[in-house]
């Protein structure tokens, strides 16, 4: 399963930011990253220069030799043995590939850097330092287990991070760490804010059972429900390898629960809802946008789901943002929109790649300025506020303090159908 390690890793870290908040341990500003352990061998080096298109002889021209160099560090065990994520790298490849055939980043060629690591933090540190004295100007992560083995070292080097699928705490509070994503400190609220949107007073909650600190994060949703009116009479643990979740259904169904939070792998929440719908047990299904998938749709129990939308969704092709990012994915990896998982894991591959493009414009880098970490952080830090065209909520930098997302879009399912209910209005935590 593609999404189930990052999914359930994400949530052991939500019953961090629960524990944390409970003992009066967060505050805006953050905190600062752990110190770095070290050890292992650095895992194989997938380098992967795309440039300017042939076809396009001025832009050719205009191309300097020197490459703005970004990293790209994934958790492969997370995908399995020996296969590869269909839905990350691949889509922020095809975004760098359109941005090279639109200019690069000041005319110059992007060039990704991959590094693939075995889920071992000696390792993941070991394949950023490799990549940082490759001369890598960013680093984008999908290896949210291990980042706090190598997060204290960007922060310090100032690299600029960016996180391509949902992070961890050790990154959330580090000033150099930039998102397209919705806070991990503010994902509770919006969980809770979802099950409040459909008039849904009642949230049950089940979690995977394979992480112990998983059962942490119902008090986060508790705590945050508590706040607006919502209620979590039913939780439970759920294990992924189960052949059924008949009896968690029908539980939560005699609890009166209207909404359900399946707090683990997109396939995960489709068995379960049809599963439950089996039993006639029909909640509004509660999701993110990093699990919100095209096989959603055709599911069964499905319909009345309401997600909360961190990005512009991958479905709206009406919206200009959606519909360039779309013709670009058909065109260099045409396969990629016609898998049952794509959604929007590869949107925010998308828009994480136009937030760097939109750093470095800002910051005169490889036109005015060298093409550095340096000046890229510089960039972001004057770039200050953007909304990337309307693909995202307005999102605001400030130097030296962690970046704070806490609003979305909505979408939803109806008659079998993505639909954007409330528009594109934006909500926001409180």
């Amino acid at each position: 399963m593609v999404h189930s390690r990052r999914t359930r890793t994400t949530i052991a870290a939500l019953s961090i930011v629960a524990a944390l908040a409970m003992a009066g341990c967060l505050s805006s500003q953050g905190t600062s990253a752990p110190s770095t352990t070290s050890g292992g061998r650095g895992g194989t080096v997938l380098v992967s220069s795309v440039r300017a298109l042939r076809s396009n002889d001025v832009l050719a021209k205009k191309a300097s030799s020197t490459p703005f160099k970004i990293g790209y560090i994934e958790e492969a065990v997370s995908l399995g043995a020996g296969s590869s994520n269909p839905y990350t790298i691949p889509a922020f490849q095809a975004w760098a590939k359109w941005q090279n055939a639109n200019g690069g980043i000041g005319g110059h060629p992007i060039q990704v850097v991959v590094q693939r690591e075995p889920a071992n933090p000696g390792i993941a540190l070991t394949d950023v330092q490799n990549m940082i004295s490759q001369g890598i100007v960013a680093l984008v992560s999908d290896d949210t287990s291990d980042e706090s083995s190598w997060a204290s070292l960007v922060t310090k080097d100032g690299i600029p991070t960016f996180e391509g699928t949902s992070g961890s705490v050790d990154l959330a509070v580090s000033p150099v760490n930039f998102s397209t994503q919705v806070s991990l400190f503010s994902t509770p609220a919006a969980i809770v804010a979802a099950a409040k949107q459909v008039g849904s007073k009642d949230m049950a909650v089940f979690y995977c059972a394979e992480i112990p600190q998983c059962a942490q994060s119902v008090p986060a949703f508790a705590g945050a429900g508590k706040k607006i009116g919502v209620s979590v009479p039913f939780s439970t643990s759920i294990l992924g390898s189960a052949p059924n979740f008949t009896a968690q259904c029908v539980t939560a169904k005699s609890h009166g629960a209207t909404s359900l939070e399946v707090a683990d792998a997109s396939q995960i929440i489709t068995r379960v809802a049809s599963d439950c719908a089996q039993q006639g047990y029909t909640p509004h299904e509660i999701t993110d946008s990093l699990n919100i998938q095209l096989s959603f749709a055709k599911t069964p129990g499905m319909n009345g789901l309401i997600s909360f939308e961190s990005t512009m969704p991958f479905f709206d092709t009406s919206f200009p943002g959606i519909k360039t990012m779309t013709v670009a994915f058909n065109k260099y990896d045409p396969g990629l929109t016609k898998m049952s998982g794509y959604g929007d894991l590869a949107t925010n591959q998308w828009t994480t790649g136009l937030l760097i493009a939109a750093g470095a414009k800002a910051g005169g880098v490889g036109t005015t300025h060298p093409i550095t970490s340096a000046a890229l952080l510089k960039g972001m830090y004057a770039l200050h506020s953007t909304n990337l065209g309307g693909m995202i909520p307005t999102e605001t930098f400030t130097a030296g303090k962690a970046q704070m997302n806490k609003c979305w879009f909505w979408a939803a399912i109806k008659n079998n159908k993505f639909t954007m209910p409330y528009g594109t209005k934006i909500a926001c935590a409180s």
